[in-house]
């Protein structure tokens, strides 16, 4: 009833303000060997823009059956509120709350993997943050604070086994800090700060040194050009050094190099190839780790010349590290002025293959009505599910 009577307050703020409004509802059938299990999620979203303030609004219920091994799948309840102000043409400010809870009855376990490896009851967690960004000619300057406080109960005694207390809380406290300087149209430094703090009520029960925090900073250059062989060429290089207790000695010293270069072959066809290299040097040993290796090629071909609506993306994906392959595929294409569908296809060798296909119907250029089918089958025991059916209805509605 609550969350009924909050949405219907937002609905009714957004008929009188420039707003956004987006709810979903998913039912979806889960199969793994002999079990069958039903699960429902529902999605509502609410956006208001009151002159230089814009305030976002979201809550998501997740509820299925008991009796099916998938973590935090029973009942669980998310609030995300985000609130950006802008203090002038150049600064702003942003302030976002996200609150998690469950059903402490029916959610089921989940692990904390860095300690004990038992499982515990999720309760309840927040999440604060606040982001100021400014910008001044070519120097740009983003400041943070973020906060996160996680509660959990063990479903078992563990008393016996483990010196501590039954339920128990964990603290994070995060602050960042980023600086940009851009040196020529082309050519930006940065320089990034991130320290996080980590408490634990039960760190004076079982282990002091269960506490602990770290501090990532470094510094990169980016590079773009417009005109780079007929196309437009990017790259991002990257240096990230983490200190911590919690780190081995390979992976203080990190570098990331991203590398992107989009093409236009004729008016109706398009595309990109990215890849991102990530490796760490250990100075004791003195030797560089590759970490990963990604490649992604993608194409875009409008089907229809009057109508950018009307589109097929094909490419692929490469993980170089495990040999692993992404392919896919989605077009999009508007019957009349008023019905579009769209299919897709997401496919991994030995791995899983989704298929998902819609239909849009449009009233007018305020209202939105959807629905959507999507059907995954798994190939390998990464998953816990061999299939899953989803069914999705929704609507959009834009007030001016």
């Amino acid at each position: 009833m609550k969350k009924l009577i909050i949405i219907s307050l937002f609905i009714f703020s957004s008929l009188c303000l420039n707003a956004y409004y987006w709810n979903q509802t998913r039912i979806s059938f889960y199969k793994s060997h002999d079990t069958e299990v039903y699960g429902g999620e529902n999605n509502f979203m609410s956006e208001l823009i009151i002159d230089k303030l814009n305030f976002r609004f979201q809550m998501n219920s997740l509820v299925s059956e008991e009796g099916f091994d998938d973590p935090n799948s029973y009942v669980t309840n998310e609030i995300r509120s985000l609130s950006t102000y802008q203090l002038a043409e150049n600064s702003k400010f942003i302030l976002g709350y996200n609150l998690d809870y469950y059903d402490y009855d029916k959610t089921q376990s989940s692990f904390i993997y860095d300690w004990i490896n038992q499982p515990v009851q999720p309760l309840v967690k927040n999440y604060l943050y606040l982001i100021s960004k400014n910008e001044w000619d070519n120097f740009t300057l983003l400041a943070g604070l973020r906060g996160r406080a996680t509660g959990i109960d063990y479903k078992f005694d563990i008393s016996d086994a483990i010196n501590t207390a039954q339920a128990e809380h964990y603290d994070e406290f995060y602050k960042d800090l980023a600086l940009a300087y851009k040196l020529t149209n082309n050519v930006a430094i940065y320089a990034t700060f991130e320290n996080k703090t980590f408490y634990s009520s039960n760190a004076d029960f079982n282990d002091p040194g269960r506490d602990y925090d770290y501090t990532h900073y470094g510094g990169g250059v980016n590079f773009t050009s417009k005109n780079f062989l007929g196309g437009k060429f990017s790259e991002d290089f990257q240096y990230l050094r983490k200190d911590s207790k919690q780190y081995a000695d390979y992976q203080r010293h990190n570098f990331i190099n991203k590398l992107r270069y989009n093409y236009i072959m004729t008016p109706a066809l398009s595309s990109f190839v990215s890849y991102i290299s990530k490796f760490s040097y250990d100075d004791k040993e003195k030797e560089f780790y590759r970490l990963a290796n990604m490649v992604r090629v993608q194409a875009r071909y409008n089907l229809l010349n009057y109508n950018y609506q009307a589109f097929l993306i094909a490419g692929t994906s490469l993980s170089l590290e495990n040999l692993n392959r992404i392919y896919f595929a989605y077009v999009n294409y508007p019957i009349n002025k008023s019905f579009a569908i769209s299919l897709e296809d997401r496919y991994s060798h030995n791995v899983y293959n989704t298929i998902i296909a819609s239909l849009d119907y449009r009233l007018n250029s305020n209202f939105m009505f959807y629905i959507e089918n999507s059907n995954s089958q798994s190939f390998s025991n990464i998953n816990i599910y061999d299939f899953k059916n989803t069914l999705t209805i929704g609507t959009r509605m834009l007030f001016r």
